[in-house]
């Protein structure tokens, strides 16, 4: 072989491509920075905002006084609540002036009218814990009572037996919308106005046999037996 054609160490075989210089190493790779607004932060930043509102929003509910939510405007035959739903009067703190105002500005001769009248025209008994008179107060969660068929308004009376009672209250609503709903919640099981009493009048007006199961132990004169009599001639009539 010609001396010529001898390959020199390192070089390169093939031809066009010379390998007998080391090659450079590659640059770096740039390194990337995620943006503040890639795809995948949005929804973090988002949700990160979005209970930020809810935050404030609650907060200024909480410190919100119920007196300033309540608006109250005349009407024709007295006054009205005109704020939202949910907005009860809050009397367990401090008493709302409202009623006040609606004195001082002649609307009503004294705040016990102001809070009745309330109590009917927003069908809420709460109104009538405004109330300083009691037989006032119980006047007005009567009405309520009665008016709205309310049962919880019959609770709030002073009297617990006898006329204008707790007991006569939740028997008149009974026997009057012929339900017995209201005879389960008088604490009396015998006499006047009892749970018994008021079982045996609803079963008669229901024509209700199964009612006077209730009587079982019963005394007189609101005994099972004599319920089902009673039944028996409504029943004939």
């Amino acid at each position: 072989m010609n001396p010529e054609q001898q390959s020199t160490p390192g070089a390169s075989q093939y031809p066009g491509q010379d390998y007998s210089q080391p090659q450079q190493p590659l640059p770096p790779e740039p390194v990337k920075v995620r943006h503040i607004l890639d795809k995948n932060m949005i929804i973090p930043i988002v949700v990160i905002i979005l209970l930020s509102i809810a935050g404030i929003f609650v907060y200024s509910y909480l410190n919100t006084p119920k007196e300033d939510a309540v608006r109250v405007v005349a009407t024709q035959i007295g006054v009205k609540e005109t704020a939202t739903a949910d907005v009860e009067p809050d009397f367990l703190y401090k008493k709302p002036t409202y009623c006040t105002e609606k004195v001082s500005n002649g609307e009503f001769p004294s705040e016990d009218d102001c809070f009745a009248a309330l109590a009917v025209q927003n069908y809420n008994r709460k109104y009538c814990f405004g109330i300083e008179d009691q037989a006032g107060k119980d006047d007005c969660f009567r009405k309520i009572a009665y008016d709205f068929n309310d049962i919880d308004s019959c609770s709030e009376l002073s009297i617990e037996r006898g006329t204008g009672s707790v007991t006569e209250c939740l028997f008149t609503l009974a026997k009057d919308g012929e339900q017995s709903a209201p005879c389960f919640d008088i604490p009396y099981e015998d006499g006047e106005f009892s749970q018994s009493h008021c079982f045996f009048e609803v079963a008669k007006l229901q024509q209700n046999e199964d009612l006077c199961g209730t009587l079982v132990n019963s005394k007189e004169p609101y005994t099972e037996e004599k319920c089902l009599e009673a039944v028996q001639a409504s029943l004939k009539q």
